[in-house]
């Protein structure tokens, strides 16, 4: 489920979660619930002063995971050779800074800090493969 509540040139909320079931068919060992989550806040730069209008600030933390410290699963495709099915919930709060250069381009830049815990029982080598996550991006978005 989602919840959007938008303030034209002021501020943009959305909350949402929800539940995955992944069942295959025969037997395997990876069948399993997951649950997710999202609250992200954009704040428009119009909302401190008129000049600001092409700039806007968000915020946003999500997560992914089976929250079951017996059982695990693979949270994120990359680390399928290192962390593998070890994953118990995966954790990101990002900030990006957005300018809408002309009408249809954007130029954002992004930060997230990400926590990846993992169920229990993993060793060391693992723990460590997991350490390290956060990521920083930025992009120019053209729409058309």
């Amino acid at each position: 489920g989602d919840v959007i509540l938008h303030f034209p040139d002021l501020l943009r909320v959305w909350l949402g979660g929800g539940w995955y079931a992944i069942n295959s068919t025969g037997g395997s060992l990876y069948d399993t619930d997951l649950y997710y989550w999202i609250a992200e806040a954009i704040l428009e730069g119009a909302a401190a002063a008129p000049a600001l209008s092409p700039f806007y600030l968000g915020l946003r933390a999500d997560a992914l995971g089976t929250y079951d410290s017996d059982r695990g699963y693979l949270l994120d495709f990359r680390q399928s050779g290192t962390v593998g099915y070890n994953g118990k919930s995966y954790t990101a709060y990002s900030m990006v800074l957005g300018w809408r250069m002309t009408d249809g381009v954007t130029l954002r830049a992004e930060y997230s800090l990400r926590d990846l815990d993992l169920v229990e029982g993993v060793n060391g080598a693992i723990r460590h493969d997991a350490k390290g996550q956060n990521i920083y991006g930025s992009e120019i978005g053209v729409d058309f």
